[in-house]
């Protein structure tokens, strides 16, 4: 099977389970071609990035040798050359490749010209869901909302990674038949211990720098603990999200005011971004995982965490309670609240609480995840 694999960013350091995904869709033996919108950032030779096709020359190709399929693209958009030139150009490579199943990886990508682009040269396409593409973009926002709905209908076939997003997606207006609930491929990992809860615990986060991820009242908490008496040290693993730098937010420096002014500096470790392979070792020290997230269609770092047999306390929201049992496989608190998640807290550090199990059988295998991608991609009935 042709597969044609579109991205914001390729390859993406943040989103491990995405080349994961492509390295064991190889394997299955289909043909994969990989998009990424985003400007080329290395020499890639694998990945069609199409921010680097908006070149003169490329220009002047689209208008003297590919005229016709331009100029319908004009008249379909009903806009001017320059603007028909100039996204004709940036998705025109995409048409060398139709007779491939593409699958978005990202809603945010499809709108506005791009859309129209597809819709214009009847490009069929399947969607991955993102919770916040479908959840806090659209609050008090009918026009994100008319996109993301127009989006949605166009695409054959939507994937969503809990059960959460596919209620989320239904109540959108979309049929339930055409979405498919694939959780994310994990890669296979020693599991660790859990018998090293001791004088000095060690908590970790790991996920970017962002208002949703709940860092703030996270640290509040760590507040509460220290002036409680406890030691700890809590790990903080990300760094500022890229998608916000054009907005001029530096959610670091807001987490380093607060650490300062908690008086947390001893207690709080901010190690920005951490490549897979130290990112694991990460894991092992620690003792707690914690999730602050606000908003969650499933958190990946969660699964990790299980995997290696670490307590894991999360906000009782979106796709989490879907894997995390309360006070089975981890503790759930409500989202937002400071004194909940205290709560879970000490239940670990003072009546020392453990889990009767980490990773539910109810987590799907690699294998079964894979088979569940390759009904999917027949489904779109190329």
């Amino acid at each position: 099977m042709k597969i044609a694999h579109l991205f914001s960013s390729y390859p993406n350091n943040y989103q491990p389970y995405n080349k994961l995904l492509i390295n064991e869709l190889k394997k299955y033996g289909h043909i994969i071609k990989l998009f990424s919108l985003s400007v080329s950032t290395n020499s890639d030779k694998d990945v069609v990035y199409l921010l680097d096709n908006l070149t003169i020359k490329n220009k002047i190709y689209s208008l003297f040798f590919d005229f016709i399929r331009l100029y319908k693209y004009k008249n379909f958009l009903g806009v001017s050359w320059k603007i028909a030139i100039y996204n004709f150009t940036r998705y025109q490579s995409l048409l060398d490749y139709k007779e491939y199943i593409f699958h978005i990886h990202h809603l945010q990508m499809v709108h506005g010209m791009f859309l129209e682009f597809l819709i214009c040269f009847d490009i069929k396409y399947c969607l991955s869901v993102r919770g916040s593409d479908v959840t806090i973009s659209l609050i008090n926002n009918e026009l994100q909302r008319e996109k993301v709905t127009q989006a949605l209908h166009h695409s054959k076939q939507i994937h969503t990674i809990s059960q959460y997003l596919k209620e989320v997606v239904i109540n959108l207006g979309v049929h339930n038949d055409k979405i498919s609930v694939m959780s994310r491929l994990v890669d296979k990992v020693q599991s660790g211990d859990n018998n090293n809860l001791h004088n000095k615990f060690h908590f970790l986060t790991v996920g970017r720098f962002h208002w949703i991820k709940g860092y703030s009242y996270i640290l509040e908490a760590c507040n509460e603990l220290k002036k409680k008496g406890i030691q700890f040290h809590y790990t903080i693993c990300g760094s500022n999200d890229r998608n916000l730098q054009q907005y001029f937010i530096n959610e670091e420096q807001h987490l380093h005011y607060l650490i300062s002014l908690y008086g947390l500096n001893n207690n709080v470790e901010l190690l920005g971004y951490v490549d897979q392979g130290h990112l694991e070792n990460q894991y092992r020290k620690s003792d707690i995982f914690i999730c602050g997230s606000l908003n969650e269609g499933l958190n990946t770092s969660i699964i990790k965490a299980l995997q290696l047999n670490k307590i894991v306390v999360a906000p009782n929201i979106g796709g989490i309670p879907e894997y995390i049992s309360d006070k089975i496989n981890g503790l759930l608190f409500n989202p937002g609240e400071s004194s909940d998640l205290l709560n879970c807290l000490l239940m670990i550090i003072d009546k020392k609480w453990k889990p009767n199990s980490f990773l539910l059988d109810n987590y799907p295998s690699n294998k079964a995840i894979l088979e569940g991608y390759n009904q999917f991609y027949s489904n779109m009935n190329i």
